[in-house]
């Protein structure tokens, strides 16, 4: 229910409500398409473009921010619930960021991330048959 980054940068964005919107924006995005994390780095086969779009979408709304920090992002709401899947007032909804959080927390897409990404069992080596190891091969 939130930008997940490096604490300082996420102290900063999470600063202003243009920041926060960008975060919920974020957070709707991965709840739609189903994204992770896992998304973020380039080479993870398991993500999909709409999932890195969500990515870049962020990045240049957050930015946007940090030359203007008065610019509001148009969502409904500072916050997304993912657990509910809507847009969350706090106070109103929830009466702390804290109860937010714990309640929104959901690890749904971690599991199909994982799911998705498991490694197949290896194949086992098959060996010749003797009459193919002979000399003539």
């Amino acid at each position: 229910m939130s930008c997940t980054i490096p604490a300082v940068p996420q102290f900063l964005i999470e600063l202003t409500s243009c920041g926060r919107k960008c975060c919920a924006r974020h957070d709707a995005c991965y709840a739609q398409y189903g994204c992770t994390s896992a998304s973020w780095n380039l080479l993870d086969a398991c993500s999909s473009l709409k999932c890195k779009g969500c990515n870049a979408a962020v990045v240049g709304c957050v930015l946007g921010c940090l030359e203007n920090p008065f610019l509001s992002p148009s969502v409904p709401s500072e916050f997304y619930c993912a657990a509910q899947n809507r847009y969350i007032k706090v106070p109103g909804d929830f009466p702390t960021v804290h109860a937010a959080r714990v309640h929104c927390a959901s690890d749904r897409f971690e599991e199909m991330h994982r799911a998705c990404c498991q490694r197949p069992e290896p194949v086992p080596v098959l060996a010749f048959p003797p009459e193919l190891t002979g000399p003539s091969w």
